[in-house]
């Protein structure tokens, strides 16, 4: 280009701005609202250049705002066509000329979407896994899952998520789809997922007395003893498990179980396995149990003797407890198997037997459940002892004619005499106190000649 100015003719090719090149991205997030940076990048090539004019090709709907002479920030606000280019020319302000356009071609990804996350895990089991997903992505090649706020620090590939739980409360999950192009996250999930981390079990094991009481389990027990456990709280489903030896007497699905602990001395365990119906979740309770050398009896069986008298099976025992409705009935003697019932009340009689008179190697029987009967007995008996059972005394009192020919006898359990006495009055005491203890009878011959015997049990 040439310009003559008062007869001169100067040449303005020099001061033709340069055309310049174009750095930026070529791959952008459409819609997002970020804005991209241009830029000159070679300034040899922006020589006579003021300024640097932008645009686009196709996208009309743009922000673009300055950020140096030679850079621009470019918002691509609403939809796009398929690919745009920017546009940049260089500008002289004392000429008025502009250099030739360069174009950068740009390629438009969208940003990532998401719908809802589904799972049926809205209560996660404690120290359990829930697996969620969403049911609707799009443009996404990643996602981030986000825990109460705590995003995952590992993307994951997929649209699912295996979620292990934490500690215990109510919490919201929620996801957004990442695009690589973006380099950002895009689309939320659109409502948070409500997730409920279970408290864990709280299981409590207790040990069953014979009077009933629920105490808790100790540490060692005796070989062979047969003890009853119980889970302290209600659950769907129960299952008990006992070391190898040892014998669980009737099921191990309920709530209570009774354990025969084996006779070999050593450590053994007993461990409860519970779930809850509705939410699936298993918790348990292991315990440590050391069984002793000492050696507990048999458990006993009870039986009726005659119309009011409980028997111990068991008469090896080195001493016994007796309970009336779980309420113990005197102390623990040696020996005293036999147990007169209340004949009148309908009664659960039971029977620990021990080793020995420390009874901590002990075996209870199984409940006797005894009904409500009417001995045939006459109204004034011919004869009364009392006490009954006793140690050393008792009173005989007898109600009839006193027969001056007639003897009192006693005889054991094994039908010996072991005592012949001579009536003298209606009204009096014998010493007892040599005899061993047992059962003993009794009898005084009637006015028709027929004999009154009595029970006593000594102890």
């Amino acid at each position: 280009m040439f310009i003559l100015i008062s007869g001169f003719c100067y040449s303005l090719k020099g001061q033709v701005p340069g055309r310049p090149l174009i750095a930026g991205p070529d791959k952008i997030c459409i819609g997002n609202g970020v804005g991209y940076i241009y830029f000159a990048a070679d300034s040899l090539t922006l020589l006579n250049t003021d300024t640097i004019v932008w645009g686009t090709l196709h996208h009309s709907d743009q922000d673009i705002a300055p950020v140096s002479r030679y850079s621009v920030q470019i918002s691509f606000i609403g939809a796009p066509p398929d690919h745009d280019s920017v546009m940049a020319q260089g500008y002289n302000a004392s000429t008025g000329l502009y250099s030739d356009t360069s174009f950068v071609k740009i390629g438009f990804n969208p940003r990532p979407g998401i719908g809802n996350i589904v799972s049926t895990d809205s209560i996660v089991c404690p120290e359990g896994k829930g697996i969620y997903s969403v049911d609707l992505h799009q443009n996404c090649d990643k996602y981030l899952w986000y825990f109460q706020m705590h995003v995952d620090t590992t993307m994951s590939a997929t649209d699912t998520l295996v979620f292990p739980g934490f500690q215990p409360g109510n919490f919201d999950l929620t996801v957004k789809g990442w695009n690589d192009a973006c380099r950002e996250a895009g689309g939320s999930a659109l409502n948070p997922f409500k997730i409920t981390i279970r408290q864990p079990f709280s299981l409590i094991v207790q040990e069953v007395t014979a009077a009933g009481q629920q105490v808790v389990p100790g540490d060692t027990v005796c070989g062979n003893r047969q003890v009853m456990y119980i889970a302290g709280n209600t659950f769907n489903t129960y299952k008990w498990l006992a070391g190898h030896g040892d014998s669980i007497i009737g099921s191990d699905e309920n709530q209570s179980v009774t354990i025969r602990w084996g006779k070999q001395p050593g450590q053994d365990s007993l461990v409860l396995i519970v779930t809850e119906t509705q939410t699936g979740c298993e918790g348990y309770h292991a315990m440590g149990v050391f069984h002793k050398r000492d050696l507990s009896p048999d458990p006993s069986t009870i039986w009726q003797f005659g119309c009011d008298m409980l028997v111990c099976s068991d008469s090896t025992a080195g001493c016994y407890q007796w309970f009336r409705d779980h309420m113990p009935f005197g102390g623990y003697v040696a020996p005293s198997g036999r147990y007169i019932l209340d004949t009148l009340n309908s009664s659960s009689y039971t029977v620990t037997t021990c080793a020995d008179t420390s009874c901590t190697c002990c075996n209870s029987s199984t409940p006797y459940q005894s009904l409500k009967m009417r001995c045939r007995e006459p109204e004034l008996p011919v004869m009364e002892i009392s006490p009954n059972p006793a140690s050393d005394i008792i009173r005989v009192k007898i109600n009839a004619d006193i027969d001056p020919a007639a003897r009192l006898f006693m005889v054991n359990q094994y039908g010996r005499l072991v005592n012949v006495q001579q009536v003298t009055c209606g009204d009096f005491i014998i010493d007892i106190s040599r005899l061993p203890a047992g059962l003993y009878f009794i009898g005084y011959p009637g006015g028709t000649g027929s004999k009154r015997t009595t029970k006593m049990i000594k102890f």
